[in-house]
């Protein structure tokens, strides 16, 4: 995905995107973070370095795969249930905790 492609994805209308698979080359520009959380319906999310932008507030809890290097946040967004994520990859990311307080199961 190019960086305008990517900044088209994340800025537009895309709630029926079921996967973001970005190369591993560096995206120069910020790209609005708040775009993944229009994206419910996303399974797989593959993300190379991109500087974003904002806060994350949401994942979709249908994400089976993630992964996204060099992950800027300190921790997963609270409403994100992983109960569907069979793989986890955060290389140099960020992260010191996969959530902050305590994730109850249903």
């Amino acid at each position: 995905m190019e960086s305008k492609g990517s900044q088209r994805c994340l800025a537009g209308k895309q709630e029926n995107l079921e996967a973001i698979v970005q190369p591993y080359r560096e995206i120069g520009e910020e790209l609005p973070v708040e775009g993944l959380s229009k994206m419910s319906r996303l399974k797989l999310l593959r993300l190379g370095k991109v500087n974003f932008s904002g806060s994350l507030h949401f994942l979709s809890n249908e994400l089976g795969y993630l992964e996204w290097y060099g992950y800027p946040f300190t921790c997963l967004p609270s409403s994100f249930q992983p109960y569907k994520l069979v793989k986890l990859i955060l290389h140099h990311s960020n992260i010191k905790e996969l959530w902050e307080g305590i994730k109850l199961s249903c």
